[in-house]
């Protein structure tokens, strides 16, 4: 990949447009006027085109070798632009939108917005075009379960503090990221100094003013952290989550500090936060079915953007991030039958990251200026919210043929699901077998094609055995 190659004239015509000014008129006007199916047409191919363009030209990203090579990755953006248009984005968009109104009075009151980490980047991107007042109340917190554990071993261990309200809430969910001397060290001064650097009253025993967490969700053991670190005796109701999911953990110290807007289960409610193997039934599709492992990592690796979660804090406080295409694609446990040629690319796979938050974005900035127009926009986006439902049900149930043909490809190349274990498994047995590359493709093929748990171990017990027949698939014991 070069990034000298002539572009198509249609390229040339758009960014003609774009040098001009005319590109963001276009969109608003286009959002504005005509019929609401015509006007999203019009808003949706301008901001698709833009934001491919956008991506294209990320410094550093691509170097393309042709001209031909460049519109296939094109191609494969503008598709996963349409796709998320369709699913994820008014599914996300329609969620923070009704965070908006209890924003709106916490802002009011001076509350400060904590925007944790790079999902939640996504949360303050909607924020920005429906309220740009309540954005400004936002603050950038790079932060992980991680760091957060890192900080509070380096506490207890080399400062002697205690936490023994955090214990319970932990131990229940057996939270233990892991945690080394070298990654304890001075951790907690990091943290500090990032919280501080950021604005945070970290030296305030008591903030008059109250911190409102913003996260995808969805136990609160972040919020909790914070509150029992920096400022264990204040008042119950200062640091409190608002998350799209909330699932109540036992012995949280403060149990009723944050709410859910997909859905918002007590502990009792959600067996104390712990996800659910199968999924629950979901006849309203209200959101349910983002309960199990398989369907919140489908959500997590559509919207989790460019950047990987902080490796560490710096002495300066200063989250310490790689971007996706410096780490290799993910591809133990996952399934290379159902792998799509053309998202198999680690800077492919950083280019979707990149579009589908701009689909996000430019669906916010679409439903915020319908809803100036006095629209309607939990309406507006119901349809791709249930949309988006149905295909991560469908993508849990392992019914492909149901999903949306480009979610499908990007699904099947980046996402584990919950029988990730038994692929690994499988994996170890293809390598011990010595199989011809043939060989492998023709068992994976057949793995795909079961649809149980018992099938899937039966098949996978004769392969570590080494019952494969002549064409490499495993045989009857």
């Amino acid at each position: 990949m070069t990034n000298n190659a002539t572009r198509s004239e249609r390229s040339r015509r758009l960014d003609g447009a774009a040098v001009h000014g005319e590109r963001g008129q276009v969109a608003e006007n286009s959002a504005r006027s005509a019929d609401g199916l015509t006007a999203s047409r019009l808003f949706r191919a301008d901001r698709r085109a833009a934001a491919v363009r956008a991506v294209l030209k990320t410094k550093g990203l691509y170097s393309f070798t042709s001209e031909t090579e460049r519109d296939a990755v094109a191609t494969t953006l503008g598709d996963t632009y349409d796709a998320a248009w369709e699913t994820v984005a008014p599914f996300y968009v329609r969620a923070v939108h009704r965070m908006l109104g209890d924003l709106r009075e916490e802002v009011a009151r001076g509350a400060l917005l904590l925007v944790l980490g790079r999902d939640a980047e996504n949360i303050e991107k909607v924020i920005h075009w429906f309220d740009p007042r309540v954005r400004a109340r936002c603050v950038d917190i790079r932060i992980n379960r991680e760091t957060i554990a890192n900080a509070l071993a380096d506490r207890e261990r080399n400062h002697g503090e205690t936490f023994p309200e955090l214990a319970e809430m932990f131990g229940n969910l057996a939270w233990n990221p892991p945690t080394t001397d070298e990654s304890m060290a001075g951790a907690s001064t990091n943290l500090t100094t990032l919280l501080r650097r950021q604005g945070l009253p970290v030296d305030d025993p008591e903030p008059p003013h109250d911190l409102i967490v913003l996260d995808n969700g969805m136990r609160g053991t972040t919020r909790a952290a914070l509150k029992q670190m920096y400022w264990p005796h204040a008042r119950e109701t200062l640091v409190r989550g608002f998350y799209l999911f909330r699932a109540g953990v036992y012995g949280d110290p403060q149990p009723n500090a944050d709410r859910g807007y997909v859905y918002d289960l007590d502990a009792e409610a959600s067996n104390g936060g712990r996800n659910l193997d199968e999924l629950p039934d979901d006849p309203d599709l209200k959101g349910l079915t983002f309960r199990t492992n398989t369907t919140l990592l489908l959500l997590e690796c559509l919207t989790s953007g460019p950047w990987l979660t902080p490796d560490r804090i710096d002495a300066n406080g200063r989250s310490v991030r790689r971007l996706a295409r410096n780490e290799p694609l993910l591809e133990e446990g996952l399934n290379p039958a159902r792998r799509s040629a053309r998202f198999f690319n680690v800077r492919v796979f950083e280019g979707v990251l990149r579009i589908v938050r701009a689909a996000i974005g430019d669906c916010a900035r679409y439903a915020a200026l319908s809803e100036r127009g006095g629209g309607d926009v939990q309406e507006l986006l119901r349809p791709g919210h249930e949309r988006m439902v149905r295909n991560a049900r469908a993508w849990a149930s392992d019914d492909l043929a149901a999903m949306h043909p480009v979610l499908r490809e990007i699904a099947g190349t980046y996402c584990w699901t919950e029988y990730w274990p038994t692929i690994v498994e499988l994996a170890d047995a293809i390598d011990a077998a010595g199989l011809s590359a043939e060989s492998a493709q023709g068992v994976w093929a057949a793995f795909d094609e079961l649809r149980d748990d018992t099938a899937r171990a039966a098949f996978v017990a004769a392969a570590v055995r080494g019952r494969f027949t002549a064409q490499g698939s495993p045989s009857a014991p």
